[in-house]
């Protein structure tokens, strides 16, 4: 994908101190790498330092031209007196603005720096990267602050809020919860509010009625029902002002006794952009899951991170110059897999949270690698790409295909197969693990190696595995429905229907029956 003559290498301003970042593109016409996707970009970041923050916030390259390594770049400051570059690393001096300027040959670019006294006020925002001048929302309330809720834009313009999180007061609270809200609650209501406008959607927990993942029940309490925890408004329905947001999760009388309502709600003040976008600052995510090997004995697992906003932003906006509306399923092609695959911050985070709650990790370990499954398979909701990246509410168009970079499904909660595969995949990679991405009919899994283990003893013959280089690789279904914790002889945890009947939530090697026999390609990572 190219612009002419202008070609882009995208870098990211990853802050030393409490995760606060920027970004940085270079512009230039020099030869690039046709192996990676070509990002397109504006001298239009800003970032805002404090002179308390000694430590300063560096800037490191996603990508460079072949050849160049990031010694290469070469860093000047327009007011050494405000602000210092060093190889990259900037320190805020004294109040006012400077202009960092990064250089690569013909390639420059800069970055906007507002410097302070005092410690910087972490505001939670998201911009509108489908707008001209990058319009955004800053939020507010509890349910942003305490990361169950998050928002974003697509490219249809319209606002895409969710529930991103879990609190560990509703497992607490509710012995049968396991951590997955559309499989907990009864209903969840969601009201957006601006003015005299009101929208509500509910979603309405019918899992009695499922016999497979793609045979979704309906709710049909309200004329505008859905079937997950995704509110849509579209572009015309909401204007510049404060609008509040509020999600209302009710847990089913008589079989969750008592029944109990937990309301989570927010503020957002949407705002006419500048041109410029600031992605300093942090956002949090709280997880709380139950896993175990009984549902009497299982575990109550829980932490809240605070991830650094910038990597939410490079991913969103690069995927907004990569998505080529006009071939919505075929602007990409499945080897582009390892582009998406990141190692970022933001996965490196949740991977070391992951590992700090199992406690007992150890290098190639099986039950690490079906720990970290179930909390995707738990904590992900399903998300469809033609909602929630794509178009507005009214045009479910299920022939549309985006790929979410991994802080993109990590910011909103949600995924569609291979956006859940993809994260997965690189949290394990992070810890050493090879991994790989599977292509399946319409269908996407990740693939783990794991040699040397004696592990599926009872399943064995019925686990979905390859060969390469040595290392068997057992493919791993991250796209469940209503998982709760309950054991069974084949299979680690089941999801457990109020009918009596169980649906499978697939430990490693083991996926949907509705893919035996079906021919696979991979990608290793």
């Amino acid at each position: 994908m190219r612009n002419g003559n202008i070609i882009v290498i995208a870098a990211i301003c990853v802050g030393v101190l409490a995760g606060s970042a920027s970004v940085l593109f270079l512009l230039g016409n020099e030869a690039y790498d046709d192996s990676v996707p070509d990002y397109f970009g504006l001298s239009s970041t800003k970032l805002t330092l404090s002179t308390e923050d000694t430590d300063g916030y560096t800037l490191s390259t996603w990508s460079l031209p072949e050849g160049k390594s990031y010694s290469d770049i070469s860093w000047t400051s327009s007011n050494d007196s405000v602000a210092t570059v060093t190889e990259g690393k900037i320190v805020g001096v004294a109040e006012g603005t400077a202009t960092i300027t990064a250089k690569l040959g013909s390639y420059t670019d800069t970055c906007q720096v507002t410097v302070q006294n005092g410690e910087v006020a972490n505001k939670i925002i998201a911009y509108n990267a489908y707008s001209e001048k990058f319009d955004y929302a800053e939020l507010s309330g509890d349910g942003f602050e305490n990361g169950l809720l998050s928002l974003t834009f697509n490219a249809d313009g319209a606002m895409v809020i969710t529930l991103a999180g879990y609190a560990s007061t509703w497992l607490t609270n509710n012995s049968s919860f396991t951590g997955n809200a559309t499989a907990d609650f009864k209903s969840i209501l969601m009201t957006f509010t601006q003015g005299a406008t009101e929208i509500e959607r509910e979603y309405t927990n019918q899992y009695k009625n499922h016999k497979s993942f793609w045979d979704l029940g309906k709710s049909t309490s309200v004329t505008d029902s859905t079937d997950t925890s995704m509110l849509v408004i579209d572009a015309s329905k909401f204007t510049y002002g404060d609008c509040t947001i509020e999600f209302t999760l009710t847990t089913e009388s008589g079989y969750f006794s008592p029944s109990k309502t937990y309301t989570v709600s927010g503020t957002i003040s949407y705002k006419e952009g500048d041109g410029l976008f600031d992605t300093s600052g942090t956002y949090n995510r709280s997880y709380a899951w139950r896993f175990g090997t009984d549902s009497s004995s299982c575990i109550k697992y829980g932490f809240t991170i605070s991830y650094p906003y910038s990597d939410y932003w490079n991913g969103y906006y690069k995927n907004t110059k990569l998505f080529n509306t006009d071939s919505y399923r075929n602007y990409k092609t499945y080897s582009w897999v390892t582009e998406f695959t990141t190692q970022s911050e933001s996965v490196k985070l949740l991977a070391e949270n992951l590992k700090t709650a199992f406690g007992s990790y150890t290098e190639n370990n099986y039950d690490f690698a079906e720990f970290v499954l179930a909390f995707g398979q738990i904590s992900y909701e399903y998300g469809y790409d033609h909602s929630q990246y794509i178009l507005g509410p009214k045009n479910d168009n299920e022939s549309t295909d985006y790929w979410a970079y991994c802080d993109q499904t990590i910011f909103s909660g949600f995924g569609d197969c291979e956006d859940t595969s993809i994260l997965l995949a690189s949290i394990l990679k992070t810890y050493g693990y090879s991994t790989a991405c599977v292509v399946l009919p319409s269908h996407m899994t990740f693939a783990v190696a794991l040699d040397g283990t004696s592990y599926l003893s009872t399943v064995a013959s019925s686990a979905y595995s390859f060969e390469k280089d040595g290392h068997k690789y057992y493919l791993c279904e991250t796209t469940v429905k209503a998982p709760t914790v309950e054991y069974n002889v084949d299979y680690r945890w089941l999801p457990y229907l109020k009918s009596g009947q169980f649906v499978k939530c697939y430990p490693v090697g083991v996926i949907s029956s509705d893919y035996e026999g079906e021919e696979f390609s991979y990608y290793l990572l």
